[in-house]
């Protein structure tokens, strides 16, 4: 093995990670059912035989999806892409950085991202989540794993933590910007009869009451578009629920399926907490979504671009890493 590339900044891109094929699956949903802010199952060995059953029983129904969008997700790749684009923008403009990926629940995991980012040298982290919207299960989850990776490994850097940008102006006007590139797409000549349905992946009712800062962010990222798109029919709905306790509400399927029965026909589905394609957009929107408002009688269904490794997310991103590197900790 080489010498790494040295840097004085290393960013860490963190997602939720995807299995790499249907082998991958169970441990997958294993690895993320066994996380204390998913399962806040006590003490550990039972949390860890509660998440081998879920994960067993879950993954006979995700495998399938899996395989109908071609066996496996795009996010690593996806995620790899933007960092190396990330990083060519950091270093055009100056900076001394590698940009890694880190995956909380697959790999690369935190723990070898970190490996990578120390083996550089970078005196300087700026762990940057790829959520857009705080919540303790996802952006929390990620920086409670990371503070424990650091004090097993000693690698102390100056951290620059970015925990939240649900209503950073350049990501809200790229978001704003697909919504209305799809919306001329559409055979339907009066905008008002396009329903607009934004939609984010849900979390228990719980944390939302015990005060989990989510809904309150989502709710910002969407009056952000919808002020720059000024589309009159527009509705919030939450998706990718999870077992049989109570979610945030209202459902996107059963929001999409009441509008149908209201006279909607036409509709863009605009996901905001997932910047990336994965199996919650590839899937569960544009097969299961699409099949059950196309069933209930609906005659076009469009979903927005996601951000992906687009210029302008790549900029926006660059945007975050420099706002985090000027701030006095």
């Amino acid at each position: 093995m080489g010498v790494p590339e040295t840097a004085e900044t290393g960013v860490l891109l963190v997602n939720l990670g995807a299995p790499d094929g249907a082998g991958g699956v169970e441990p997958f949903l294993r690895n993320l059912f066994s996380d204390p802010a998913i399962i806040p199952v006590e003490p550990p060995f039972a949390r860890a035989v509660v998440a081998r059953v879920i994960a067993k029983r879950r993954a006979r129904r995700v495998i399938p999806r899996y395989e109908a969008i071609g066996g496996t997700s795009p996010l690593l790749s996806i995620t790899t892409r933007q960092a190396e684009k990330l990083e060519a923008r950091l270093r055009s403009g100056g900076l001394s950085a590698r940009v890694f990926v880190g995956m909380r629940y697959w790999r690369p995991t935190l723990a070898e991202a970190l490996g990578e980012v120390s083996r550089c040298g970078a005196r300087r982290l700026v762990i940057l989540p790829l959520y857009p919207q705080f919540s303790t299960t996802t952006t929390g989850s990620a920086f409670s794993e990371i503070k424990r990776v650091m004090s097993q490994t000693g690698y102390r850097p100056e951290v620059r933590a970015i925990k939240q940008w649900c209503d950073f102006p350049p990501v809200l006007n790229a978001l704003a910007a697909r919504v209305k590139k799809t919306l001329g797409k559409f055979n339907f000549s009066d905008p008002e009869g396009i329903q607009l349905v934004f939609t984010a992946h849900g979390i228990p009712e719980r944390l939302a009451r015990s005060g989990d800062p989510y809904p309150q962010q989502v709710a910002r990222t969407v009056e952000g578009i919808v002020r720059r798109v000024q589309h009159p029919q527009w509705r919030l709905g939450y998706q990718s629920r999870v077992g049989r306790g109570r979610w945030l509400e209202p459902r996107t399927d059963v929001l999409l399926r009441d509008l149908c029965r209201r006279g909607k026909r036409s509709f863009l589905v605009a996901p905001v907490s997932f910047v990336s394609d994965h199996l919650e957009t590839l899937h569960e929107i544009d097969i299961f979504l699409r099949d059950q408002v196309e069933s209930a009688g609906a005659v076009e269904f469009r979903r927005t671009e996601s951000l992906n490794d687009s210029d302008d997310f790549i900029e926006a991103l660059g945007r975050l890493v420099g706002i985090a590197l000027s701030k006095k900790e």
